[in-house]
C-alpha cells in the first residue's frame, strides 16, 4: 500500500489522482468543505462524490450496503492538533479487520471570514464554523471580534450555508469561517477577510479508508509523488490489570514496556496519540502509534519496510502480553 501523496490547496505539488477505475468517495459535507477539496485532489473529476453530515457518518458509509468505495476524513491539523472524533472512530473493533486506512492527503488551509453581501466587520456579533476552524482562527477573533459569540457547526461549509438559511434579520450580525470555494458554491456570500488562520503554515491531514478487499493501486512510474510515505498505524490496548503467575503478580505492562519493541533501524515512530478505550476501567486507553519507514525512496520496492514492520509487530505483540495490537492500515 502506498500513500496517495500530498499537496496544498494552491495546487503546488498536488497529487495526480491514482485511482483509475470508477469510484465513489464519501466526504464530510456539504460541498465546499476542506474534506471535499481533499477528496477532489485525491480522486479527480472522474469520481462520484457523496457528501455526509458528520465525520462518523462519512466513516461508517464505507461499510454499508451499496457503500462508497472510499471515504476521506480529517485526521489532524498542524495548528489545532488531532481530530479526536476520527481517532475515536478508529477505536471500533471493525477497524483493522473489515475497514482499513489506505492512504492520506495533506492540503493547505486558508480560512476566510464570510458574510452575506452588505454585512461589515463591525456588524458581526456571532461567528459560526467547525470547532477546528474556530480554534485555528482564535487570534484573529480575539483581536478583531473579541465580543463575538462563537457557534459550532458540523462543518465549515455548513456554517457558510447557514448564513443564507437565516430568514429573519439575524444574518445581518452573523459571519462564518470557511474556505474560499464556498462563495462559489453559495451565491449571495462574500469574503470580508481572507487568510485569518493563526498561522500561514496551516495544513490538515486526511485519512482515506475503505472496506476489506478494496485497495488502491500503486502509483504509475510517471507519478509526481516523489518519495513514498510508507506508514502504518497501530492501535494498542495494554492489559488492564497486572498478570498473576505462580511466582506472584508481575509488574504492570505500561507504554514504557512497549516502546523498546518499536526500535528498528528501518523505521521510526512518527507520532503517538491516545484515546479512552471505553473497554473495562476508567483511564484505560488505546494508544495509537504511527510508524514510518526511514528509507522512502521511490525506487525502493518496499520489501525492507514490510519486513521491518512485521518484525516490529511481532515484538510489540510479545511486549503487550495479554493486551491487543491491531494494524489499522498500511500505506
Amino acid at each position: 500500500m502506498v500513500a496517495l501523496g500530498t499537496g496544498d490547496s494552491s495546487g503546488r505539488n498536488s497529487p495526480q489522482p491514482l485511482v483509475k477505475f470508477p469510484i465513489t468517495a464519501a466526504f464530510l459535507g456539504p460541498e465546499g468543505t476542506y474534506t471535499h477539496q481533499a477528496a477532489y485532489e485525491l480522486f479527480g473529476e472522474g469520481a462520484k462524490y457523496v457528501a455526509k453530515n458528520t465525520i462518523s457518518e462519512t466513516y461508517k458509509s464505507v461499510s454499508t450496503a451499496s457503500s462508497p468505495t472510499f471515504c476521506v476524513i480529517p485526521a489532524e491539523n498542524s495548528i489545532f492538533g488531532t481530530v479526536t472524533e476520527t481517532y475515536d472512530l478508529l477505536r471500533g473493533p471493525e477497524v483493522g479487520v473489515e475497514t482499513f486506512i489506505r492512504g492520506e492527503c495533506q492540503i493547505g488551509v486558508r480560512h476566510c471570514l464570510v458574510v452575506r453581501r452588505g454585512v461589515k466587520l463591525e456588524d458581526i456579533t456571532k461567528i459560526a464554523s467547525h470547532e477546528q476552524a474556530l480554534g485555528q482562527c482564535s487570534q484573529f477573533i480575539s483581536t478583531h471580534l473579541p465580543h463575538a459569540t462563537l457557534s459550532r457547526a458540523t462543518s465549515t461549509a455548513a456554517a457558510a450555508r447557514s448564513l443564507l438559511e437565516d430568514q429573519g434579520d439575524g444574518w445581518k450580525q452573523r459571519a462564518a469561517i470557511c474556505s474560499r470555494i464556498c462563495i462559489k458554491l453559495y451565491a449571495g456570500l462574500e469574503i470580508i477577510w481572507e487568510g485569518i488562520q493563526n498561522s500561514q503554515n496551516n495544513y490538515t491531514r486526511f485519512f482515506v479508508l475503505s472496506a476489506k478487499g478494496v485497495t488502491l493501486p500503486s502509483p504509475p512510474p510517471e507519478s509526481p509523488l516523489g518519495k513514498l510515505q510508507r506508514r502504518a498505524l497501530l492501535r494498542i490496548a495494554l492489559p488492564a490489570t497486572a498478570a498473576v503467575t505462580s511466582t506472584g503478580t508481575e509488574p504492570p505492562i505500561t507504554l514504557s514496556t512497549v516502546l523498546p519493541a518499536l526500535l528498528h533501524p528501518a523505521l521510526f515512530v512518527n507520532r503517538i496519540d491516545r484515546r479512552p478505550s471505553l473497554l473495562c476501567q476508567p483511564f484505560h486507553d488505546y494508544v495509537y502509534i504511527e510508524l514510518q519507514a526511514v528509507a522512502t525512496e521511490k525506487e525502493d520496492t518496499g520489501a525492507g519496510w514490510a519486513k521491518a514492520l512485521e518484525s516490529v509487530m511481532a515484538g510489540v505483540k510479545v511486549a503487550v502480553g495479554t493486551g491487543e495490537v491491531v494494524r489499522l492500515g498500511t500505506w
